[in-house]
């Protein structure tokens, strides 16, 4: 998917500022500068900031703001870049509203969230074979399917949508405890 995401952002603009929200450690902004495009990365950990400007060598300006409160003029920014993120932030509607405020008219926005409604990790201890991902704690597991309507009402017009099925095989390979959230949502057979 990151790649896809870049690879529109070249095509959409050519060359341009695209601002990547949520950037945390930089991969994503690497990636950017070398697609060509001028990145430019914003997150509210000053930690993750930091990390980032370690990796990236100071070659890409860092932000340390709120998605929802952004530090930059109208019409700023070329491109946006939004990945996992809003479904974490409080309101998600007032960051996309943001982001119609800093993007200049004919802007690039590529947003790739997740719909953790659909999400399903494989196991032999629940019923029917797999435990649903809703399970892993985020404010808005069902973003995913509003981001069409949200970013409409925003003014952006939709492209393309770009739908993805994913599975987690090995729950110890998750990016979260999730042996110590199931074993809190199933009980355990004592016998």
């Amino acid at each position: 998917m990151k790649s896809y995401i870049v690879a529109a952002a070249r095509r959409a603009l050519g060359e341009g500022t695209v601002l990547d929200l949520g950037c945390a450690l930089g991969n994503d902004l690497a990636r950017l500068a070398a697609a060509g495009l001028r990145p430019l990365g914003v997150d509210t950990s000053s930690e993750v900031l930091r990390r980032a400007d370690a990796t990236l060598g100071s070659s890409v300006p860092l932000i340390r703001a709120d998605g929802s409160a952004l530090p930059l003029r109208n019409a700023t920014v070329d491109g946006w870049r939004i990945e996992r993120f809003l479904l974490h932030v409080e309101d998600p509607d007032q960051v996309v509203a943001e982001v119609a405020r800093v993007v200049r008219p004919g802007g690039f926005l590529a947003i790739f969230e997740p719909d953790y409604s659909t999400f399903r990790v494989d196991s032999e201890v629940a019923p029917a074979g797999s435990l649903p991902a809703r399970l892993v704690a985020v404010r808005h597991p069902t973003i995913g399917r509003r981001l069409a309507a949200m970013v409409d009402r925003h003014s952006f017009r939709v492209d393309d949508i770009v739908t993805e099925a994913s599975h987690g095989y090995r729950v110890d390979a998750l990016p979260v405890d999730a042996a110590r959230i199931i074993g809190r949502a199933l009980p355990v057979d004592a016998t």
